[in-house]
């Protein structure tokens, strides 16, 4: 075997150098950055988009803090609030509150009144909170 020349080692280590550059840099000639969250809300906001908050639904407000407040009249049913939760976004479906509140013994309509729920609670929570005596207003 012969030995290897050492100056076509650097040529070679070199080139491949020199192209790695180059089309890194033809990778990066198109390159934008991803928009800021400003950006992509600006555009959403072009299309018509609005945010989950800006969805009003009667007597579900989500406060700042990330609570809920849930204003009972004496004419909501089960049913009823039920689809209000679910309108505005404290719940993901009807059926699991609805099973959560009879085996609770909720009773149909609940007592009306201000009731406070806590960030991310599921259906069981949220019938346990609206089981318990209206918050003090």
């Amino acid at each position: 075997m012969s030995r290897m020349h050492g100056p076509s080692i650097f040529l070679g280590i070199g080139l491949g150098i020199i192209l790695t550059a180059l089309l890194g840099g033809l990778f990066f000639l198109d390159y934008s950055p991803l928009p800021d969250e400003a950006e992509i809300i600006r555009r959403a906001n072009a299309l018509g988009m609005v945010k989950a908050e800006a969805v009003q639904v009667e007597g579900v407000v989500r406060k700042a803090d990330g609570t809920w407040s849930v204003t009972v009249s004496g004419k909501d049913s089960i049913n009823g609030l039920a689809e209000k939760l679910v309108d505005a976004g404290l719940l993901s479906g009807e059926l699991e509150f609805e099973i959560a509140a009879k085996q609770l013994g909720l009773s149909d309509p609940p007592a009306p009144g201000k009731y406070v729920v806590k960030a991310g609670a599921g259906a069981r929570e949220v019938a346990e909170a609206l089981g318990k005596e209206p918050a003090a207003e």
